[in-house]
């Protein structure tokens, strides 16, 4: 491979060097059910078939996970960057949990967990353009309305730039996306202290609800229990994501100049405190043809594209939530393959 050229950032043009590093991180998290046969058509769509069969990744089960977090501060840790400041970002993003194989001899065999991100909404353009130029993070602008103690929050609400529906006369306006509220329950905080105690009990119960039914997806692999009981202890603990990196051609507009399938580790570096989130959540999606969310993940609701006449909101019960506070880093990622 020939040597890159050096990267030339000035003025406004700000992409600043990975890693990163991710102070007192607040996330609020819940379970989606979904269908897996729609996020399995969305991993063939985005990741595996661009390769042309050079890589496979499965979604592993109909859940999804749905997040909320607000980070106080992130910034560059490479060398020479870490004087540049920080910045906070609020995000709400859909999680697809997926396996990635490996080919030994002509067959497909389990090799690592990974999240595959289909959705992510952030407060800023900053982090907004660092995500979609570095990693391939699929992230859209918009504004939030959360709770100051996640623990005991009862509303967390989101907004995005979008389309109601495809139509010549359709602007692009700011629009609701995705509200939480908790439905039933006293908001105790989930019994948790600041050690982060409860926090291991919460990934159990979330991994448990997670990958009911995973053996039926992988009862064409060798070794399926041995895999099943690998994979419960790999999703509780898994920190690696997996995108898909891509630009446009200038000059031939439906073709891309650069696509890979890129994947990077993230790293819990310290857990503040951690637990169930106690009583009863409740979703709207507000459906809109520029993200169709319930469509992609198979949500119940019917189809969320639409021309001439939007859909009403999808309303759903959510799965286990858990809330954490946390630091983290975002390493640098590595090409699993490049067009």
């Amino acid at each position: 491979m020939n040597e890159l050229p050096d990267y030339v950032q000035w003025g406004n043009f700000r992409c600043d060097p990975q890693p990163s590093r991710s102070r007192n991180a607040r996330i609020a998290a819940w379970l989606v059910q979904g269908k897996r046969d729609h996020a399995q058509a969305l991993v063939d769509r985005v990741l595996n078939r661009p390769s042309g069969g050079a890589v496979r990744y499965l979604a592993l089960t109909a859940h999804s996970l749905l997040t909320f977090v607000d980070i106080e501060r992130i910034c560059s840790v490479h060398e020479g960057w870490y004087e540049h400041g920080y910045i906070n970002e609020i995000d709400l993003t859909f999680w697809i949990p997926v396996l990635g194989l490996k080919k030994e001899f002509g067959v497909w065999l389990p090799d690592r967990i990974a999240w595959f991100i289909p959705y992510i909404v952030v407060s800023n353009d900053y982090t907004m353009v660092e995500g979609r130029e570095v990693y391939g993070f699929p992230k859209t602008e918009g504004w939030f309305d959360l709770p100051k103690d996640f623990r005991t929050g009862d509303r967390f609400h989101s907004e995005c730039l979008g389309l109601t529906d495809f139509g010549a006369n359709t602007p692009v306006l700011r629009h609701p996306l995705v509200t939480v509220e908790r439905v039933a329950g006293d908001g105790d905080g989930g019994g948790a202290g600041e050690d982060g105690g409860g926090l291991t009990e919460a990934i159990q119960h979330f991994t448990g609800e997670a990958l009911d039914g995973v053996g039926d997806l992988l009862g064409s692999l060798p070794g399926v229990n041995r895999v099943t009981g690998w994979l419960a202890e790999e999703l509780g603990r898994s920190q690696r994501m997996v995108f898909l990196n891509q630009f446009r051609d200038v000059a031939q507009p439906l073709k891309a100049c650069y696509q890979a399938v890129v994947e990077a580790e993230s790293e819990v570096t310290q857990v503040h405190g951690g637990g169930r989130l106690p009583g009863q959540y409740r979703m709207t999606l507000h459906h809109l043809a520029s993200a169709p969310i319930a469509d992609d993940l198979g949500l119940p609701g019917g189809t969320q594209v639409s021309i001439g006449k939007p859909a009403p909101p999808l309303v759903m019960d959510l799965g286990p939530g858990l809330w954490s506070t946390f630091d983290f880093g975002l390493g640098t990622g590595s090409e699993v393959w490049r067009g």
